[in-house]
């Protein structure tokens, strides 16, 4: 809508702090979405962010490992430990499953030295 700005387009934008939705961007979802959302926003942010980010390295792509190492055929590995570590890493599956983005993630924990944070759903 032209000449109206949202409450967005008005507050500055601290880079370093996870936009969050306005309570209008939040009333269109349901109680369950919302849950959701809040949960995966708490999970992106300091200790539990380590925490989970050690058992995806950890527990998570050794059980991803045992399930699928005879299915998968690795092509390519060494060129993210090529790429810059000082830079974010953005992974984009081409599948509709979200099995797709667990599976390479762990191939990345287990087969590289790159440091690797990982954000879920709606972190930058």
């Amino acid at each position: 809508m032209q000449g109206i700005q949202t409450h967005r387009e008005t507050q500055a934008i601290d880079p370093t702090k996870p936009l969050l939705p306005t309570r209008e961007e939040l009333s269109v979802l349901n109680a369950t979405e919302r849950t959701g959302f809040w949960l995966t926003h708490r999970m992106n942010l300091g200790l539990w962010k380590r925490f989970w980010t050690f058992c995806q390295r950890h527990i998570g792509s050794l059980w991803i490992y045992l399930a699928t190492y005879n299915l998968m055929n690795v092509f390519g590995i060494e060129n993210v430990e090529k790429t810059d570590a000082e830079k974010p890493l953005v992974l984009v599956a081409n599948h509709r499953s979200f099995f797709d983005m667990y599976t390479v993630s762990s191939v990345l924990f287990r087969r590289t030295k790159r440091p690797k944070s990982l954000s879920c759903g709606n972190q930058p």
